[in-house]
């Protein structure tokens, strides 16, 4: 599969042993870390396994796993399961919703940041639990299971495809976060400064660095310029972190809606190019991020580059998610006891999303899919061409 990701971030870092360099150097508290206070090198340490070196190895594991699948199938399957403890840890439990406890891996940090960033899937759409539920983990979850079913059946360029387009663009996404999140709470600081802020710092942008680098050298050096640890310096502006990742982002695969908006009173925080969350669609510089739980959904007429005329986008994963939920609508109806309680399913809705297609709140019935699509579909020539082609003239 091309580089791995250990060489990249090997390559990025001046050597196949910079993770054991940079390890002994904060145990031996070489500098800059001199200086650094015990709970600074507490943070550092223990941030740097479960950011950095956590991520390329879970990330080497599934590469690893696709170029084994074609000649050995149980050490790919080995290798995927590998790939997916290192990401997700087994602090997380058995539990769908993951232990209350949380981890201290990237999936435990994806729920940590979800909420501050907009990106926790709402209560209803994951059976009511209380725990954060990240869009960036639920994606994750789907490519996963589906690797596992392309390695059985040895559909390798299918498995391919999954890490490198669908994967490869979420598992970076709580590191960007916690990124932007500690590049916020640095920027304040004095230089000197004893807060275990400024090693959290470093350690999610050097788990950030070497795939920014590879996509736009001139934002990993601003990056780190401004989050690298320092007793000496101020850390570096938080809007020019923020500047330099909207730069970098949309050359790397990742859908910025995906990463979401942080708070800050500083300004603004959007990770898309003009703010505002624009996603990127074919034609405008760069490939859209595909996810195997994307679902349509209506936006405004006129789009650029949506599908359908400009009258369709590709959803954010948490209206994807339920989006989906019609489909226990049509389990519904199957299984109803008798044709009245079926009909009520099917006008009434059971399970889908939260608004009308008018925008009010309310479920959507299967039926409103159609009784109610003039209202929003009606300049689509695609949704006219099949309103007439199918009209049923009883005059």
């Amino acid at each position: 599969t091309g580089k791995n990701m250990f060489e990249t971030f090997s390559d990025y870092f001046g050597g196949a042993d910079f993770a054991d360099k940079y390890i002994m150097k904060l145990m031996e508290q070489q500098a800059p870390y001199n200086a650094a206070s015990t709970e600074q090198l507490r943070w550092l340490l223990t941030n740097y396994f479960s950011k950095v070196v956590m991520y390329f190895s879970a990330a080497s594991a599934f590469q690893y796993a696709v170029d084994q699948c074609e000649t050995d199938k149980e050490t790919a399957l080995d290798y995927w399961d590998t790939g997916a403890m290192f990401y997700i840890g087994s602090m997380e439990g058995e539990l769908p919703e993951g232990n209350t406890a949380g981890g201290l891996l990237l999936f435990s940090t994806a729920k940590d940041l979800c909420e501050e960033f907009g990106t926790c899937l709402e209560d209803s759409e994951v059976g009511g639990s209380d725990i954060p539920r990240a869009m960036s983990n639920e994606l994750l979850i789907a490519s996963l299971n589906q690797g596992l079913q392309r390695i059985d059946s040895q559909q390798c360029t299918f498995l391919s495809d999954i890490l490198t387009q669908d994967m490869f663009s979420v598992m970076p996404i709580p590191i960007i976060q916690g990124t932007v999140k500690y590049a916020s709470f640095i920027s304040t600081l004095p230089a000197g400064s004893d807060k275990a802020s400024l090693a959290i710092a470093d350690a999610f942008s050097k788990g950030i660095l070497p795939l920014v680098d590879g996509a736009d050298a001139t934002s990993a050096g601003m990056i780190q310029a401004a989050m690298e640890f320092s007793l000496v310096d101020k850390p570096g502006d938080y809007l020019v972190v923020v500047d330099a990742l909207r730069s970098a982002i949309p050359k790397m695969n990742i859908d910025c809606n995906q990463i979401g908006d942080f708070i800050d009173e500083s300004g603004d925080a959007s990770l898309c190019l003009g703010g505002g969350g624009n996603s990127t669609f074919p034609g405008e510089g760069s490939s859209p991020v595909a996810s195997p739980t994307r679902a349509p959904l209506s936006v405004e007429p006129g789009s650029a580059g949506a599908i359908a005329w400009g009258r369709y986008s590709f959803a954010t994963p948490a209206v994807a998610l339920g989006d989906a939920k019609f489909a226990l609508d049509v389990r519904a109806m199957y299984e109803a006891a008798d044709i009245g309680a079926a009909s009520g399913v099917y006008a009434d809705g059971l399970n889908a999303l939260t608004k009308n297609l008018n925008g009010t709140n309310g479920l959507v019935s299967l039926k409103s899919l159609s009784v109610d699509s003039s209202a929003v579909m009606s300049e689509d020539p695609l949704f006219n061409v099949f309103k007439w082609a199918l009209y049923d003239d009883k005059d």
